[in-house]
């Protein structure tokens, strides 16, 4: 597998598991409470060269799930944190 095909099937991937959030077919429980936000940050980075690269590199010879590989994008770029939080 190459690097754009595995884009192409990350973001494949992660857009059929936010489409099941969307529908209801996967419910709130507190196992999986940050699941959605953290597969949103992993899609908006999937537009970052490096952070598609690194996780090529790491996941594209092995059998890791969707969320392993989002857990991973997620990292490499998080928004700051709203005021509304901190005050």
């Amino acid at each position: 597998m190459n690097i754009t095909n595995f884009k192409t099937q990350t973001q494949t991937l992660i857009e059929i598991e936010l489409a099941a959030w969307s529908s209801g077919e996967k419910t709130f429980n507190v196992g999986n409470q940050f699941d959605e936000s953290i597969l949103e940050s992993a899609f908006e980075n999937t537009n970052i060269d490096n952070a598609i690269k690194a996780a090529f590199e790491m996941f594209s010879d092995s059998n890791a799930d969707i969320m392993s590989v989002a857990h991973y994008l997620s990292t490499f770029h998080t928004p700051e944190i709203s005021d509304a939080w901190i005050n």
